[in-house]
């Protein structure tokens, strides 16, 4: 993910890679038994949400944008 990411002045003029791992709480027990994508979670839909989240603004900390995501 890329993101506006720093404390500092110069840093906000300088987009940062970064890894965002997620979990999330999910019981994928009918995705399992029916093998069906439609009873499993859409991870695209998760992809393009972190995006947009990272791109939305400046983060100061990486705190921050976590919690943003979060």
């Amino acid at each position: 993910v890329t993101a506006s990411l720093g404390a500092y002045d110069w840093e906000r003029n300088r987009p940062r890679t970064v890894q965002v791992s997620l979990t999330i709480d999910y019981d994928g027990t009918r995705a399992a038994e029916t093998n069906a994508l439609a009873d499993a979670p859409d991870y695209a839909v998760l992809e393009q949400a972190v995006l947009r989240v990272a791109a939305a603004r400046h983060y100061m900390l990486v705190e921050s944008l976590v919690q943003a995501v979060g």
